[in-house]
């Protein structure tokens, strides 16, 4: 749910009152999809080194960072500032 979902509707949302509209994105999910997409295009590389749940990417967990807090997933956008990540992951966000 977007962040700024109104207390009572998340209420409605969880007891199963009401349903979430189809449309509503989170606007984290799209550096979800670029990481992920970023791990796809480079996962020789980085699988050795993963200690997340990215980790099982190719065996049985597709969209492994959807089950990850947002502020794990701009952890792992800004990370290191050397690295750069975040110019890097920025080119795979939809």
């Amino acid at each position: 749910m977007h962040p700024g979902t109104d207390r009572r509707w998340l209420m409605a949302y969880l007891l199963g009152t009401a349903k979430p509209p189809p449309d509503v994105t989170h606007p984290i999910d799209s550096w979800r999809h670029a990481i992920i997409a970023f791990l796809t295009d480079y996962w020789h590389q980085v699988q050795p080194q993963l200690k997340c749940p990215a980790r099982r990417l190719k065996l049985d967990n597709p969209q492994p960072c959807f089950g990850c807090l947002d502020a794990q997933v701009i952890s792992c956008v800004l990370g290191d500032p050397e690295a750069r990540n975040e110019s890097r992951i920025q080119q795979y966000k939809p």
